[in-house]
């Protein structure tokens, strides 16, 4: 899907590589989650194609057609391999090695840096030495969610451009062919590609709510209601039980809840617990799911069985 928030963007690249003043190393970020990756890469088509205009490619052109084919001899991607954290050095030395040689078909080669932040300091130290002295036939991108990660002397040899924050009705045309669109893009906090890659967490949700529904309702006891949240996806599971605890959190400060509430739990949970009692338990939970993101060994099921003890615990000893 194309990232429309990018078209400016797009449009002030093309131009500057149509007048020939584009820099030879560009360094793309922006927020988690809007596209800087897809940008990047939409950034790296541009720039083959033959006949661009109005920052777009034509899509009938040879290089074009080589793109849409995935077999472009003038584009390198480097990025980390599937389940690992870094970008290793061997990644780099094939890239700097293709720098070196003339481009086969396109006016330049693009060398794409995905998710620059993970190179290691062995790979950053390889590609500092090309970025310092870059081939005129070679355009380096570098694209990160989390620039301050990298190297300073790397930001300093490329020339940054921010890829912008989408409005609510280029965010919502993103997610169209989406069900319940709004509800992933408030969870989102308003990013839309991170929206679109959470939608197969909803049926987790509606697990979950109905779990805590069970329990209310006294269909359920804490032991079961915790075995059935510990055979959802762990990271579902985490996504939205944080995100329903932010917005008990946000109903007991007489806030508007991020997200729909179609079993009107958080309202029931509210009435029934005082705001002090309701915050503490809430920043326990929110700490106890941050530390099981960081690598924490909890027990989860264990950890599940305590949280629900303690939160009827709370329930009933205020009615």
């Amino acid at each position: 899907m194309r990232i429309e928030w990018a078209s400016s963007l797009m449009l002030q690249l093309g131009q500057l590589w149509q007048n020939k003043q584009l820099a030879p190393s560009l360094l793309i970020t922006g927020d988690m989650g809007i596209g800087v990756s897809e940008t990047a890469h939409a950034i790296a088509e541009l720039f083959r194609c033959r006949n661009q205009t109005n920052g777009k490619r034509c899509g009938q052109c040879h290089d074009c057609r080589l793109i849409d084919a995935d077999t472009h001899p003038d584009f390198l991607l480097v990025a980390p391999d599937e389940g690992k954290k870094q970008i290793g050095v061997d990644k780099v030395r094939k890239a700097n090695e293709f720098a070196t040689t003339r481009p086969q078909v396109a006016a330049c080669k693009v060398i794409l840096i995905d998710q620059a932040e993970r190179l290691n300091t062995a790979s950053a130290n390889a590609i500092l030495k090309t970025l310092e002295e870059p081939a005129s036939s070679v355009v380096f991108i570098l694209a990160t969610e989390r620039p301050g990660q990298l190297l300073p002397t790397i930001r300093s040899r490329c020339q940054s451009y921010v890829v912008p924050m989408p409005t609510p009705e280029q965010a919502l045309s993103y997610l169209d062919d989406i069900a319940q669109k709004q509800t992933l893009l408030d969870l989102a906090r308003g990013r839309p590609v991170l929206a679109a890659s959470l939608e197969d967490t909803m049926a987790s949700r509606e697990k979950l709510l109905a779990l805590f529904a069970g329990l209310l309702d006294g269909k359920l006891n804490a032991v079961e209601a915790a075995s059935g949240m510990a055979k959802l996806e762990v990271e579902h599971l985490m996504t939205w039980l944080q995100a329903w605890l932010v917005d008990l959190v946000k109903a007991s400060l007489g806030q508007q809840q991020a997200l729909q509430d179609p079993n009107g739990l958080v309202e029931l949970i509210d009435q029934a617990l005082p705001s002090d009692k309701l915050m503490k338990w809430v920043d326990q939970q929110i700490s106890d799911i941050s530390a099981m993101r960081r690598g924490a060994s909890l027990n989860l099921q264990s950890w599940l069985e305590s949280m629900l003890i303690d939160f009827m615990s709370l329930c009933w000893g205020e009615r």
